[in-house]
């Protein structure tokens, strides 16, 4: 082999370790993740920042005291919701079988990270990254 594929190889397997560390500071975090999800639909927010659509009706509005949707009636939709380390990323999701109703009505990105989100989750994840490469440089 010459010494351009061996650091090819080498640059591959650093890459692929740097998505290990990642998942797995991810996977420490997931609590966190679901409870962002949790507290952006309890905001009236979904994952693109802006405002859950359809508002509710007039007359749902009133009894919830509210017109933008927060998806909450007994909780079980929230307590739901979960966050899940994936290779290429964080997957969201509910588990309730009002999931998928409410997201053919409201979208998918009720369930979806805002930007302001996925900053906290990277700021909060940094530091186990960090960690972890300092032990593996040490190696």
């Amino acid at each position: 082999m010459s010494a351009i594929t061996n650091l090819l190889r080498d640059l591959e397997n650093v890459i692929k370790l740097q998505r290990q560390f990642a998942v797995e500071a991810i996977e420490k975090k997931e609590g966190l993740i679901s409870e962002l999800v949790v507290r952006q639909m309890e905001s009236g927010v979904d994952g693109t920042g802006g405002p859950i659509r359809p508002e509710y009706s007039p007359r749902y509005a009133a009894f919830k005291g509210f017109k933008t949707p927060n998806l909450k009636l007994t909780g079980a939709f929230h307590k739901s919701v979960f966050a899940d380390a994936v290779s290429d990323g964080i997957e969201t999701g509910a588990t309730d079988e009002k999931t998928g109703k409410l997201e053919a009505k409201y979208s998918k990105n009720i369930l979806s990270l805002t930007e302001r989100s996925i900053d906290a989750i990277t700021e909060s994840i940094l530091p186990d990254i960090q960690l972890r490469n300092e032990k593996f440089l040490k190696v």
